[in-house]
Protein backbone atom coordinates (compact mmCIF):
# COMPACT_ATOMS: atom_id res chain seq x y z
CA UNK A 1 0.00 0.00 0.00
CA UNK A 2 1.56 3.29 -0.92
CA UNK A 3 2.39 5.97 1.41
CA UNK A 4 0.83 9.15 0.75
CA UNK A 5 3.56 11.25 2.51
CA UNK A 6 6.21 9.22 2.28
CA UNK A 7 8.79 9.83 4.55
CA UNK A 8 8.65 13.86 3.50
CA UNK A 9 5.07 14.35 4.58
CA UNK A 10 6.10 12.86 8.11
CA UNK A 11 9.10 15.23 8.42
CA UNK A 12 6.62 17.83 7.20
CA UNK A 13 3.39 17.40 10.05
CA UNK A 14 6.91 16.66 11.88
CA UNK A 15 8.14 20.45 11.52
CA UNK A 16 4.50 21.82 11.82
CA UNK A 17 3.92 20.30 15.02
CA UNK A 18 6.92 21.32 16.46
CA UNK A 19 6.08 25.37 15.13
CA UNK A 20 2.77 25.07 17.10
CA UNK A 21 4.80 23.40 20.16
CA UNK A 22 7.13 26.69 19.86
CA UNK A 23 4.20 28.82 19.09
CA UNK A 24 1.73 28.38 21.11
CA UNK A 25 2.91 28.80 24.70
CA UNK A 26 4.31 32.14 23.33
CA UNK A 27 1.07 33.24 22.55
CA UNK A 28 -0.34 31.36 25.59
CA UNK A 29 2.22 33.40 27.65
CA UNK A 30 1.29 36.98 26.05
CA UNK A 31 -2.31 36.69 26.23
CA UNK A 32 -1.86 35.13 30.13
CA UNK A 33 0.31 37.76 31.19
CA UNK A 34 -1.50 41.03 30.16
CA UNK A 35 -2.05 43.36 33.13
CA UNK A 36 -4.31 42.11 35.29
CA UNK A 37 -5.32 38.96 33.92
CA UNK A 38 -6.32 36.59 37.16
CA UNK A 39 -4.74 33.60 35.21
CA UNK A 40 -0.95 35.03 35.00
CA UNK A 41 0.33 34.24 38.43
CA UNK A 42 -1.09 30.41 37.52
CA UNK A 43 0.76 30.56 34.32
CA UNK A 44 3.90 32.21 36.17
CA UNK A 45 3.74 28.94 38.12
CA UNK A 46 4.00 26.88 35.64
CA UNK A 47 6.57 28.82 34.05
CA UNK A 48 8.63 28.85 37.39
CA UNK A 49 9.03 25.47 36.53
CA UNK A 50 10.68 25.39 33.29
CA UNK A 51 14.44 24.89 33.00
CA UNK A 52 14.94 25.46 29.38
CA UNK A 53 17.13 28.14 28.09
CA UNK A 54 15.74 30.97 26.34
CA UNK A 55 19.26 32.57 24.90
CA UNK A 56 22.40 32.42 26.83
CA UNK A 57 22.36 31.63 30.87
CA UNK A 58 18.87 32.87 30.81
CA UNK A 59 16.41 30.21 31.37
CA UNK A 60 12.23 30.22 31.16
CA UNK A 61 11.82 30.33 34.82
CA UNK A 62 13.98 33.37 35.08
CA UNK A 63 12.76 35.92 32.88
CA UNK A 64 9.08 34.61 34.79
CA UNK A 65 10.74 35.60 38.03
CA UNK A 66 11.04 39.28 37.32
CA UNK A 67 6.92 39.49 35.24
CA UNK A 68 5.87 37.56 38.78
CA UNK A 69 7.78 40.84 41.15
CA UNK A 70 6.26 43.08 38.57
CA UNK A 71 2.45 41.44 38.91
CA UNK A 72 2.66 41.22 42.66
CA UNK A 73 4.62 44.20 43.46
CA UNK A 74 7.17 41.69 45.51
CA UNK A 75 10.95 41.39 45.30
CA UNK A 76 11.78 37.44 44.59
CA UNK A 77 15.74 38.38 43.66
CA UNK A 78 15.08 38.72 39.64
CA UNK A 79 17.90 41.49 39.24
CA UNK A 80 20.23 38.00 40.41
CA UNK A 81 23.53 37.50 37.96
CA UNK A 82 24.54 34.36 39.28
CA UNK A 83 22.74 30.96 38.28
CA UNK A 84 22.59 30.30 42.42
CA UNK A 85 21.32 33.59 43.17
CA UNK A 86 18.93 32.95 40.04
CA UNK A 87 17.95 29.79 41.22
CA UNK A 88 17.11 31.21 44.92
CA UNK A 89 14.96 33.73 43.37
CA UNK A 90 12.84 31.01 41.52
CA UNK A 91 12.51 29.01 45.35
CA UNK A 92 11.53 32.27 46.79
CA UNK A 93 8.92 32.90 43.96
CA UNK A 94 7.41 29.54 44.43
CA UNK A 95 7.40 29.64 48.34
CA UNK A 96 4.88 33.38 47.60
CA UNK A 97 2.98 31.48 44.79
CA UNK A 98 2.58 28.54 47.79
CA UNK A 99 1.85 31.14 50.28
CA UNK A 100 -0.75 32.64 48.20
CA UNK A 101 -2.43 29.42 47.52
CA UNK A 102 -1.50 28.85 43.92
CA UNK A 103 -0.32 25.28 43.33
CA UNK A 104 2.77 24.80 41.38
Amino acid sequence: MPNPGGRRGARTRACRVETLLDTRPRVLWQYATEAGNPREARLLAVVLRDHRVVTGEMRFYDFAVGVLERAAGQHFGSNATTLKERDGAVSRALAWLASQGIPN
